[in-house]
């Protein structure tokens, strides 16, 4: 019994291939006896997760449909499309009746729990659950063109044509499953697995539909240009669906298991309700005030669908309450033979990686969009002498918006720290994180009246703007110094800072939503506007400062937690908006006549803090050897 002890010992020694203490006097102690190499994968386990998601669905319809008719049912006007037989109401509706072809995309990172019970030596059976934040999200537009109507029984028999234009944006905020598990053991380490279940989320939708366009055309060449209008719509919610897919789990080490899986998930659907119409600002002085009486209103409906699938990896602890208890050999008698001691206190020194999750809060709640004139036809080319007309316009959409751009990120870091005596510890890390930091806010201004000083009939000019926002980081990444002391050995609280570049989106669409003139005889005068907006996708670079606390729980591993302040500056994104002279006596092609144009330069910046957790594995391979004692 006793050259076997020693014998076990003398190969316990030889495989640590470290230094020996001759000196050191014999002991009699219980041995400690490693567990099996196997793991057993019964138990509760815990972990991270961050990846990234693809939408399957890329068309969004939006239905349009005929809600009241003013002129059928005032004045008994009939038009009828193409002179087949549609109702002036349904030819505007089929304006906006389109597809929108966008995908909704982005990066997902969160936590999970779970519980695994292994059956024999190659099946596992489980359940587990997830929550991540989520930057799933599209954006896209559509144009639609609705048939000619000509007013058979009208007695000049005008045609009506109108152009529509859509604009979405829709995504997932946060995504959580609850998902049973069926696994195969290939070996003892290695696992791969089915899964599907239950999945849960918060979706967003927002559409955005404009008449862009609606004139009358007279057959004798006289065209109308028609004040139009609408009203978006938007949805939140949570919606509840289902997920399918598969995956593979590798234990590198004991309580410690990485695992890489796909995810297909349905979300369902969401409608969205929206409407547009047009006025008749003419109505030969009939209509109401500022001449702008309805004339037909036309409701919209868009459904958005929420289905893709999330490829991602994650780290698992398993805790290891049911795995079976080191073995004590208390029976053995006393021996002589190198035994190994406990390694010495953990050192910083090293290369490490990790991952990481967390939520970003942004600072600056304001987009300035400023507007300024660019163009006056009415001046140039008849000399009216309106007074600062353009610059009445723009004045309109020169307002500040509102919002602040939030969201979930995460991704990984890796990095190298350099102990310095027992108290400092001085390191380089970076990290690339995908985010769902986002936002999005609108704003309405009023240009003041603008009188003309010369004309026939002099009127007074009155505008209303609206400016829609939305912005937002798809990505961030970091490179920074780090400076901590160690208040225990496993114990650092570091200060961080250095550069921030990421990728950086911003939408404005600006739009002159009314522009009426008022003529001195009481005349009301709707006039037809325009708009084009703008977006900017593109990389700023900034910097960081912050600071956090990291705990070596066990050796090789360490949890973090940091508060990171991040400036990437700011973009500056074009548009446009402007009037026509829809009547302008007949000499205008279609009844447009542009009659000035304002240019907008919308600011968006883009600061924020950041909390987050992370884990880290420490390579160690800077670590001091273990050390044998020989008796």
């Amino acid at each position: 019994m006793k050259k076997r002890a020693s014998a076990l010992a003398v190969a316990m020694a030889l495989s640590a291939g470290s230094a020996l203490a001759a000196d050191l006097p014999s002991t009699k102690a219980p041995l400690y006896i490693p567990p099996p190499p196997a793991p057993m994968w019964t138990g509760f386990y815990a972990g991270l997760n961050a990846g990234y998601g693809w939408g399957t669905d890329s068309s969004v319809t939006t239905a349009s449909g005929a809600a009241a008719d003013v002129w059928n049912t005032r004045y008994g006007y009939l038009p009828r499309a193409n002179g087949v037989g549609s109702t002036f109401l349904g030819a505007t509706a089929l304006a906006n009746a389109t597809i929108t072809n966008f995908t909704q995309v982005g990066f997902i990172g969160g936590a999970q729990f779970g519980y695994n019970w292994q059956y024999g030596s190659n099946f596992v059976f489980g359940i587990e659950t997830d929550i991540q934040g989520a930057g799933i999200r599209g954006s896209g537009s559509s144009v639609g063109v609705s048939p000619s109507s000509t007013f058979t029984n009208y007695y000049d028999h005008p045609a009506l044509y109108a152009i529509g234009v859509n604009n979405i944006d829709a995504g997932i905020d946060f995504m959580g499953t609850l998902r049973g598990r069926l696994g195969y053991l290939f070996n003892p380490t290695l696992l791969i697995y089915a899964t599907g279940g239950l999945t849960y989320g918060g979706v967003h939708a927002n559409a955005n539909n404009q008449l862009a366009a609606a004139t009358l055309a007279y057959p004798y060449g006289y065209n109308y240009g028609m004040p139009t209008f609408a009203q978006g719509g938007n949805v939140n919610q949570i919606n509840v669906g289902w997920n399918i897919g598969g995956g593979f789990e590798w234990m590198f080490m004991p309580n410690w298991s990485l695992k890489a899986e796909a995810l297909y998930y349905d979300l369902g659907s969401v409608n969205v309700a929206g409407l547009t119409g047009i006025r008749d600002g003419d109505c030969y002085g009939y209509c109401g005030p500022n001449g702008n009486a309805i004339t037909n209103i036309n409701l919209q409906s868009t459904r958005v669908s929420y289905q893709g699938v999330i490829a991602r990896a994650g780290i698992n602890y398993h805790f290891g309450w049911f795995a079976p208890a080191p073995v004590l050999a208390a029976d053995l008698p006393s021996h002589k033979g190198p035994v190994v001691l406990p390694p010495p206190p953990a050192t910083w020194t090293g290369f490490y990686a990790g991952l990481n999750a967390g939520y970003a809060f942004g600072t600056n709640d304001g987009a300035t969009t400023q507007s300024g004139a660019a163009a006056d036809a009415w001046n140039t080319a008849y000399g009216y002498g309106l007074s600062a007309f353009p610059g009445a316009t723009a004045l309109a959409n020169a307002t500040i918006t509102n919002f602040t751009q939030s969201g979930f990120i995460g991704g990984a870091q890796f990095g190298y720290n350099w102990q310095y005596g027992s108290n400092i510890v001085v390191g380089l890390e970076t990290d690339i994180q995908g985010a769902g930091i986002s936002g999005d806010g609108w704003s309405v201004g009023v240009g003041p009246g603008s009188y003309t000083k010369s004309c026939c009939n002099p009127f007074t000019l009155n505008t209303v703007g609206v400016n829609q926002i939305q912005s937002g980081v798809n990505w961030m990444g970091t490179l920074r110094g780090r400076l901590g002391y160690l208040f225990t050995p496993a114990l650092l609280v570091y200060a961080t800072g250095g550069l921030t570049y990421g990728g950086v989106y911003a939408n404005a669409n600006s739009q002159l939503a009314a522009a009426t003139g008022t003529f001195q005889n009481g005349y009301n005068y709707g006039m037809p506007t325009f708009a084009q907006g703008g977006n900017v996708n593109q990389i700023n670079v900034g910097w960081n400062i912050g600071g956090g606390v990291e705990w070596m729980f066990m050796p090789n591993w360490s949890l973090k937690a940091e508060a990171l302040y991040y400036d990437l500056g700011s973009v500056n994104v074009a548009g446009l908006t402007g009037i026509r002279d829809g009547d302008d006596y007949g000499r205008c092609p279609h009844g447009n006549c542009v009659t000035n144009i304002n240019l907008q330069s919308t600011r968006v910046s883009y600061q924020g803090v950041i909390a987050r957790a992370g884990i880290n594995y420490h390579f160690g391979w800077f670590a001091p050897a273990p050390v044998l004692a020989k008796y």
